[in-house]
């Protein structure tokens, strides 16, 4: 059995738990959105998606046709361009901030 110094103390300590998730949610909250990871996720989802079509034509082509795989790279690179920018573009739109209570 716990002695009340002990109780208090527990009590002292749920207390600062409490306080500190409390503290803590708002700050998780801001770096959530922050980050965009669900726009990420769709983003990501649909890249890997024409990356795998294009992985499907890589594996039809054959040597013969250099002009096509040539485009298809040149493709890709443009892609993968275009997603950098969105990305860079995505974390200018959400600055880090603090949250302010």
């Amino acid at each position: 059995a716990l002695t009340f110094e002990g109780k208090a103390i527990v009590l002292n300590a749920l207390l600062a738990t409490a306080g500190a998730i409390l503290c803590m949610v708002p700050s998780l909250k801001i770096y959530l959105d922050t980050m965009a990871f669900d726009e990420h996720a769709k983003r990501y989802l649909k890249i890997g998606q024409y990356y795998g079509l294009c992985e499907k034509q890589f594996e039809i082509l054959d040597e013969t046709n250099l002009a096509v795989i040539d485009q298809l790279f040149i493709d890709i690179g443009k892609q993968a361009l275009i997603e950098t920018g969105d990305w860079l573009l995505l974390h200018r739109q959400r600055p880090v901030k603090m949250p302010v209570m």
